[in-house]
């Protein structure tokens, strides 16, 4: 997990790499003409007889500078059921458990129940299944179950751990944070 973790505030990093005081971005020294000397046009030296069809030259116009801006991070659209209904972890029972409630305070249900810690709950796209992270065999490994809490099902069995499950936008796939090693 301290892999997954260490990926993360390095992603921070570099984003935040090229932002000044609470992270507003800066340009650099060199980002355009507006830093740089004005150039001075200077009118050709009058002769005995100006003719008057002669016109000055052209003062350049300045080029604006570009500076930086932020590029907005996209969110995620919440599912109907993320809108209706809320997951979330308590230890209320003495170890970290799995709960539904309506958004508006109603229908408390305790989904899981087990000795073992059940963290990370995520709906699936459609609000019909969560998955989550529980350590029912010591190390955690990612389970799915249905929005009822039944139909409990393992998808991860190893020594590593994974954990911080989400689910790909059609449902069908499940990425998490492991720290398997490679062969």
């Amino acid at each position: 997990m301290r892999r997954a973790v260490f990926l993360f505030v390095a992603a921070v990093t570099v984003v935040l790499a090229g932002c000044g005081p609470a992270g507003v971005p800066t340009a650099p020294p060199d980002a355009g003409i507006a830093d740089a000397p004005a150039e001075t046009a200077t009118a050709p030296a009058p002769t005995a007889t100006p003719s008057p069809t002669e016109t000055p030259p052209a003062t350049p116009a300045a080029t604006p500078t570009p500076r930086a801006t932020r590029t907005p991070t996209p969110s995620r659209t919440p599912t109907p059921a993320e809108v209706s209904r809320l997951l979330f972890v308590s230890e209320r029972d003495g170890d970290a458990e799995i709960y539904r409630i309506d958004a508006d305070g109603a229908n408390l249900t305790q989904l899981t129940d087990s000795d073992a810690a059940e963290t990370d709950p995520i709906w699936s796209p459609d609000g019909q299944r969560i998955a989550y992270t529980s350590t029912w065999w010591g190390d955690p490994d990612i389970f799915v179950m249905d929005a009822d809490g039944e139909n409990v099902q393992q998808i991860t069995r190893n020594n590593a751990a994974d954990a911080f499950p989400a689910w790909s936008p059609d449902g069908a796939w499940l990425l998490f944070a492991s720290d398997r090693a490679r062969p």
